[in-house]
């Protein structure tokens, strides 16, 4: 039959469009499960960018502030993927159940009707046939018939339709995927266009000198303990050498000043040793009052050195 035909061939299109949807939302759940797998790993990937760049310098908080909206970021957006395109792509499926049930019992009654008509044919070869028999045989024929046109009619009206749907279905899902989408790339790419300024900032700061080596090694001296120092006790430093006051047994650190400079100047000369002075000459003690002739007394010390070798 022509119009059961047309039936058959709508239902052909529906279990063809009911396995796109049971791909499309197999492959939805999917994506949307890689995605925010995808989001835990971009968080460690944005943790670790964040800790190079160190806390003292300009603009840390305002980096890592940044790193926290990618994050928020991307998890609203896998929350939307997660929800929005797949509760349409199950309510949109939902739909096939109620046709699925209305074909399938079309095709019963349709199979009923068959039926009926061949008992009726069946019976009227009967050479004794009963004509109150044949009637009633007609009679359940003619209702299965009209069953068959009623639900046949009813699918015939509502089956191009739920088709033809599915194209308001793709529009609403591509309008839905597109946006989430399209907001996840424009949020991220604002934020990045900030944190990329932020860059470019540090970049200057460091053509400025503001994070100049020097620096750094100053601030990495001034953490070093006294043991680093080996300086021997100052000689001209008795109390100090003794383990007065301030000092350490074996020497003393002398106070450090600063210096622009952390490989010369105050500090470098702080930390080297000191030469020693020569001891004071011994002079001979007086045994008398002492000669206003100096003269005389060098004479006489040279004849002591003289009477000296003589003995000797």
């Amino acid at each position: 039959m022509a119009e059961t035909d047309s039936v058959m061939a709508s239902d052909e299109k529906l279990k063809n469009l009911k396995k796109k949807m049971d791909r499309l939302y197999k492959v939805l759940r999917q994506y949307t499960e890689s995605y925010r797998t995808f989001i835990t790993s971009q968080q460690k990937f944005f943790s670790e960018l964040d800790s190079l760049y160190e806390d003292n310098w300009v603009e840390k908080s305002e980096f890592r502030r940044s790193f926290e909206i990618l994050t928020n970021i991307g998890q609203n957006g896998a929350k939307s993927l997660e929800t929005i395109p797949i509760e349409e792509t199950i309510v949109f499926k939902d739909q096939f159940g109620p046709y699925e049930k209305e074909i399938k019992d079309y095709i019963e009654k349709t199979k009923q009707c068959k039926s009926a008509d061949r008992k009726v044919q069946s019976y009227q070869r009967r050479k004794n046939a009963d004509a109150d028999e044949l009637r009633r045989l007609q009679n359940v024929a003619y209702e299965k018939a009209t069953s068959v046109r009623i639900v046949q009619r009813k699918l015939q009206d509502e089956l191009p339709k739920f088709y033809n749907s599915r194209m308001e279905f793709y529009s609403k899902l591509w309008r839905s995927v597109f946006q989430i989408q399209g907001d996840i790339a424009k949020a991220e790419s604002e934020t990045l266009s900030h944190m990329l300024s932020i860059v470019r900032d540090f970049d200057r700061q460091r053509g400025e000198g503001a994070y100049d080596c020097s620096t750094f090694i100053v601030s990495e001296a001034e953490n070093f303990d006294d043991d680093d120092y080996s300086i021997e006790a100052d000689p001209m430093e008795p109390a100090q050498a003794a383990g007065g006051s301030g000092s350490r047994a074996g020497g003393s650190l002398p106070s450090r000043r600063s210096s622009n400079n952390s490989f010369g100047g105050d500090e470098y000369a702080a930390v080297t040793p000191r030469p020693q002075k020569p001891p004071p000459m011994k002079l001979p003690k007086p045994t008398g009052q002492p000669s206003e002739n100096v003269g005389d007394g060098d004479a006489h010390e040279d004849g002591d050195a003289d009477g000296d070798s003589g003995s000797r």
